[in-house]
């Protein structure tokens, strides 16, 4: 088991947080191909995907996003959305500048990075070890 790291939140509200999002529908959403089923509660908390929802994608089973991450990147926002962990801890490791810099790109795209309070101080961190990333 990980006995690291310190959940920001009780465990009995991440359990209640869970339980509400398990009775919710997920929509499937596709990036770089591979499919992502995301709680509307958490697609709701990214105003690209409420607009869209809103638009062009009322009628569609499935949404395929063109952003400039990976589908792994994309997975780490996700993650970020769900867990509140923060993007370049141990739980949401960042191993690079490029990966930082996409990310801090894709959530400009999805009109969520003022939601990551921690992306600035990522991209300095890794701005500043270019050798670390070798």
């Amino acid at each position: 088991g990980d006995h690291g790291g310190q959940a920001a939140e009780a465990p009995g509200q991440a359990r209640k947080r869970l339980r509400t999002l398990l009775g919710e529908p997920a929509e499937e959403v596709r990036v770089q191909g591979q499919r992502f089923y995301i709680h509307r509660a958490v697609l709701r908390q990214m105003p690209f995907f409420a607009a869209k929802r809103a638009g062009a994608w009322r009628d569609a089973a499935s949404a395929e996003v063109e952003l400039p991450c990976s589908a792994a990147e994309f997975g780490l926002l996700v993650e970020r959305l769900y867990s509140d962990e923060l993007l370049g801890t141990a739980s949401l490791p960042v191993d690079s500048f490029a990966s930082a810099l996409r990310l801090a790109q894709a959530a400009a795209l999805l009109l969520i990075d003022d939601r990551l309070p921690e992306l600035p101080g990522l991209l300095r961190a890794s701005a500043a070890t270019p050798e670390d990333a070798a």
